[in-house]
Order: structure tokens, then sequence, then C-alpha cells
């Protein structure tokens, strides 16, 4: 019973068609365009091995239900489809075949007891075609009305995807021309976009726009090879060039738009790992145009587009996280390319045989890169907003500058000014002050405070010039060294004498070692450093506090300290406090460059400063001045 239920099943498989049968196309005079892809029958020949000279005429083809989308293949299709024409019917059809990329599709048509055969596909000068077109076109003439069977073989380095349509002449030219004019278009929006982004490049100096523009360059390229355009405008007598120019775009393309990715998202920054792959994969893809130029590129097209796809997926996975965190060019990268990364993935499908080919297959890249184009434009668009703003308020900020600077340089320039015409008001004021002790010297003894107090305010006025003219000498890189013989013990002695005259409620004591009676110094820089640093010690200790300046020869040289007993400096304050202008937590009066100044002199000797102190405990103020400016002189 078994052995019965088994025959009759095996029997019913066997006798049951595994294809639908061929269905014989008859023309008539109301059509003028007919898809043939439920006509054909279709025969697998692997490895191409049957012969090119007769088509397999007595071979087992089976029917067609969809077009043919078999990937990359080595193998050779060959198509079969029959003919009639009506009574009333043209006699001209012409045979389109798409898409132009197919290297060989050699049409079989039948003539008498044989078969001439007429060669097409891309690796066919323009000159030798049938019809000059983009796509691959045969003219037909059906002279009866009796049925004509016609064979087509395919093969092709490419992806083998067809799909073929019988057209009346008038009608193909009609819809060729409205395809030209909407592919024009669209080129042209591209050849505008590679300029936009190098304008945009030149404008804001980023890579990532140079990367674009290079992406666009490719891609498009390659679309123009892939559609047909190259071979028909760019290279009409070298087919095989404008048939590698594909293969190799492709290439560059995947390079330009990982680098894209990686410029314009700052993966490195941001990805480091990621966009290490990412750079292995855009390199991999470049090595393979040696291989496109070999003829090989079936055994790598496969590979390219898996690698479009990942970079694609992954850097838009990227993106989409940066603009989840706010990176607003992030956002637009992000809606641009998953509109692209759409009909990539389309064709990438159609290629690799997962999808069939047809004209929803065809023209989705084309679709969704006008989408592309418009958003990426409006990204564009806000870009350069952005980067115009930028610039604006960076031109406002450095024209704020520069009016500050140049209010200062005159603030400067007067208070130079100032300060050089005081010198002569202050002289005339010091000879005035010895005629009058010289004058008044039987004076009443409660008449001489008041000399002191105007020779200390002259003094004050004449340190405080001293300081300025100093500074703004080392300002312009004018400050340099006139060193000479200095007696040191006698500076010491008479800042301590201008001082203690200055401030009499302080005890200001001095030290020098008896060989330092001489060094080499520049004696008008010297002295304003000192006199900083007793001037700030006057000025932060407490009434009747001792301040000693002591000079001792050290191996490294001459150590100068001034120490008071002061209320300290606080420790955050020390780091700063040998900067211009800065006057610490207790501040008091003064311009603040006193201890700056200190600081430029010292280093002009060749020496060094600092500081030793504590809140409430006083300060220590030591320079260490170089071995050669011990030299005594006897």
């Amino acid at each position: 019973m078994i052995k019965r239920l088994l025959t009759l099943i095996v029997g019913i498989f066997l006798c049951t068609p595994l294809c639908a049968p061929a269905v014989e196309t008859t023309l008539t005079a109301t059509t003028d365009v007919h898809s043939l892809t439920i006509q054909f029958e279709a025969l697998r020949d692997m490895d191409g091995k049957l012969p090119l000279d007769h088509p397999p005429t007595d071979a087992h083809f089976e029917a067609l239900k969809n077009n043919i989308s078999a990937g990359y293949t080595r193998d050779v299709y060959w198509l079969r489809f029959s003919l009639r024409r009506a009574a009333d019917a043209p006699t001209e059809w012409w045979l389109e075949i798409v898409p132009a990329f197919l290297d060989h599709v050699d049409l079989y048509e039948p003539a008498g007891d044989g078969y001439i055969i007429r060669r097409g596909g891309d690796r066919i000068p323009l000159g030798a075609r049938d019809v000059e077109h983009k796509n691959i076109v045969f003219r037909l003439d059906l002279a009866d009305n009796a049925p004509h069977t016609y064979y087509i073989r395919v093969q092709t380095t490419s992806t083998m995807s067809l799909r073929a349509a019988l057209w009346q002449p008038e009608r193909f030219f009609s819809h060729s021309n409205r395809e030209y004019w909407l592919f024009g278009a669209f080129f042209g929006a591209w050849g505008i976009m590679v300029l936009v982004n190098l304008l945009f490049f030149g404008w804001l100096r980023t890579q990532g726009y140079a990367y674009y523009c290079a992406y666009l360059f490719f891609d498009g390229l390659g679309m123009l090879s892939g559609m047909g355009f190259a071979g028909q405008y760019l290279l009409p007598n070298n087919p095989l060039l404008a048939d590698y120019l594909m293969g190799s775009m492709i290439c560059c393309a995947i390079f330009a738009v990982s680098w894209m990715f990686i410029a314009l998202l700052d993966l490195p920054r941001h990805y480091p790992r990621m966009t290490k792959f990412i750079k292995a994969l855009a390199v991999l893809s470049l090595a393979g145009i040696p291989v496109v130029l070999s003829g090989q590129y079936s055994l790598i097209a496969g590979t390219l587009y898996l690698f479009s796809l990942v970079i694609g997926v992954t850097s838009l996975v990227m993106a989409f996280s940066l603009a989840v965190q706010g990176n607003r060019p992030a956002r637009w990268i992000f809606y641009a390319f998953s509109a692209h990364l759409i009909g990539v993935g389309a064709i990438t499908l159609r290629n690799l045989g997962f999808l069939p080919t047809g004209i929803l297959a065809d023209y989705m890249v084309t679709a969704t890169t006008l989408v592309h184009l418009v958003l990426i434009n409006i990204g564009i668009a806000v870009r350069f907003k952005e980067a115009v703003d930028t610039r604006q308020q960076a031109q406002e900020i450095a024209l704020q500058a520069a009016n500050e600077i140049e209010l200062a340089q005159t603030q400067q320039r007067f208070a130079a000014m100032i300060a050089h015409e005081l010198r002569n008001p202050l002289a005339t004021i010091d000879i005035c002050l010895d005629t009058l002790y010289q004058l008044h010297g039987e004076a009443p003894q409660e008449v001489f405070p008041r000399y002191h107090k105007i020779d200390r305010a002259r003094k004050r006025i004449s340190h405080l010039i001293d300081n300025f003219l100093t500074s703004e000498r080392i300002k312009e890189g004018r400050l340099t060294l006139s060193a000479c013989g200095v007696d040191l013990r006698h500076m010491l002695t008479d800042i301590v004498d201008c001082a203690q005259g200055q401030s009499q409620r302080h005890r200001l004591r001095v030290y020098a070692e008896e060989r330092l009676q001489f060094i080499t110094a520049d004696p008008e820089l010297l002295r304003i450093a000192i006199d900083n640093l007793v001037d700030n010690a006057i000025k932060y200790s407490p009434v009747g506090s001792d301040i000693r300046l002591e000079a001792v020869s050290v191996e490294e040289g001459v150590l100068l300290t001034v120490t008071d007993q002061g209320r300290g400096i606080p420790a955050h304050d020390i780091p700063l406090l040998f900067e211009a202008h800065y006057r610490g937590t207790a501040q008091g009066t003064g311009a603040g460059l006193g201890l700056y100044l200190v600081r430029q002199i010292v280093e002009l000797h060749g020496g060094s400063v600092n500081v030793q102190s504590s809140s409430g405990g006083g300060s220590k103020f030591t320079l260490l001045l170089p071995a050669w400016i011990a030299s005594s002189r006897d």
C-alpha cells in the first residue's frame, strides 16, 4: 500500500511542470510597447560551455515568471522568445534590453534555415551598435505575420540581471527623450552639488566636504557608466575602458565616503576603534581597482557592495548616536544618508540576486539619491549659516579686540608721554627742595616735616614713573642690560635711607658682606627691583615692625633677601604673584607691576626670584644673582 502511494506521488511530481509554459507574443496595431518578462524561456549554461555559432535549439528551456536576477555569476544565460505580428501591426519593432552594463548580449535572429548573430552589450563600440543608445537596442523587422523564435545569449562580469521590452520606434524616441531629460536634470543637480561642496570646502576648509565632493564625483561617474552614458558620450570608441570605469569608481566611492564619515563625524575622537575598522574596509575597497582592471570584477563585486552596506549602516548608527547627543551636522548626515542607503541597499540586493530586477529596483537609487541631495543641501545650508554666523561673531570679536588694543596703545603712549613730561617738573621740585633746605636752615622745626612730605611725594611719583617706563620697555622688547660696577652696600644703604624717610613708622635694617661692596650689574634696573621689594614690604607690614635687607655671597652668586613681618601671602596667590597687574587677594594700592618688574629684571641678569610666606607669618623675598655679578672691583 505504501509502495503504491509513493509511486503515485513520484509520478504526479514528474508529470507536473516546474515552470509556466512560454507564451507566444502577438503584436497588434494598438501595441506600442510590450514587456517580454513572462514571454522569456531561459537556459542556464554552466560556465558558458555551449557553442556560440548557433543557439541551443534542442536544449530544454524553462519559462520565466519574472525578470532574470542571478547575481554575480560566471554562467551564461540563453533566453528564447517567440513573436507573431498581426496583419495590421507595424513591421518595425525595437528590442530594448536593460541594464546597460551587460557585457555581451547577442541576438540570434532567424533567417531562413539558420540564424543571424547580432552583437550587443557594453563591450561593443557605440558606432558598431544596431542603435546608438545608452541601453542595448536591436531593430527587429517582422516582414510577415508568421511566428518567429529568437534567442538571446547573455554573458557578463557584472550582475546578471535583465529585463526587456518591445517598442514602436516613435514611442521609444518619446520615452527615451523624456528619460534623458530626467537624467540630465539629475546629473546636473549632481554636478551642482559637487561645485557647492567645493565652494563650501574652500570656505570652511573642512576635509569632510572635500571627501564628500570626491564621493559625489566618483559615485556620479560610476552611475554614468552603469547607466550607459559613459559608453555613449564619454568613451564611445573605448567600450572596455567605459566598462572598467564603473567598477573602479565604485571602489573609489567607497573609499571616499568612508573618509567623509570619518572626517565629518570626527569618528577618531568619538569612536576610535570603529574608525580603524572603517579605514580598513576603505583601503580594501581601493585595493579592488587592479582586480577590476584585470577583468575579474565579478569576483569582488559582491564583497564591494557588502563593504558599502557595512560602512553605511555602521556610520549611520554612529551618526544617530552623535545626533542624539546634540551634534547638528551628524543629524543631517543621518537624514541624508539614510535615504541614500535605502537606494544603495535595493541596488545591492538586486545585484546580489536577492531582489528581482525591475523599474522599481533599477530606479530606486536614483529616487533616493534625489532625496539625499535635497536633505544634504538643507544640512549644508544650515551648516553654512552657522559658519557665517560664527565667522561674523569672530570678526566682531576681532574688531573689538583690535579697538581695545588700539585704545590701550593710545593710553600707553599718552601715559608714556605724561611720564616723560613729569620728569622735568620732578627735577624742578627736587632742586627747589634743596634750595628750601639751604635757605631755611634756621627755620622752625615744624617746617621741615612739610619739606619731607613733599620729598616723599616726589620720590613716590618718581618710583611709579620708573616702574611704568620699565614695564613699557619690557613689553616692547627694548629692555637691555647695561652692566657696570655697582657699590651694592651703598645702594642698599641709600635705598633704606630713602625708604625710611618715606615711612618713619617702620624700622629698616641693612646687612651686606664687606666683599660685596662692588658687584657687576645694571644699577638702574637693580635699584628698581630692590626698591619694589622694599616698597612692597612697607606697604604690607604693620607699623613698628622690622624690615631687613641682606646681601650675602653664596656659591651660586649673590643672595639678596628682603624680609618683613607683615600679614603674609595666601598660598593660592603665590603662583601668580609675579604676573603683570596681579595684586592678589589682599589688594593694596598700585598698578600691580612691582613684583612683575622684579622678576623680569632679575631674569635679565640671569638670576631667579622666589618667595617664602605664610598667612600671618611675614614674607621673605629672595633674589639669586649669578656668580659673574659677584665679581669684585678693588
